[in-house]
């Protein structure tokens, strides 16, 4: 009978959970990282308890979303998804996760 060691995974670098989300992520940015008027295709919603209120204002999983207005201090940002113009405050817009369209 063979004996195994467990390899245990190290917190951080290579081999580890964040690093295997970073390499499934590389092309998503959180929509506080667009520019205004950058384009991208909404991927994921890092918020389960907000994400009713955003997909009632139009911010559904698949949908088109252009950054139109950022404040001058970053905060809130103007989006349009959805056929709605909607006001975003920075902390909603770091869990919306998208993928830039070029």
């Amino acid at each position: 009978m063979a004996f195994y060691a467990a390899r245990k995974i190290p917190p951080s670098g290579e081999g580890s959970i964040e690093a295997l989300e970073r390499a499934c992520n590389m092309d998503l940015k959180r929509l506080s990282e667009l520019e205004a008027s950058e384009r991208g295709t909404l991927t994921r919603i890092d918020a389960p308890e907000g994400m009713l209120a955003l997909m009632e204002m139009g911010c559904t999983v698949g949908e088109d979303i252009e950054v139109r207005h950022i404040a001058p201090l970053g905060d809130p940002m103007a989006v349009s998804a959805g056929g709605h113009v909607v006001a975003l405050r920075r902390e909603q817009a770091d869990q919306m996760w998208v993928k830039p369209i070029s």
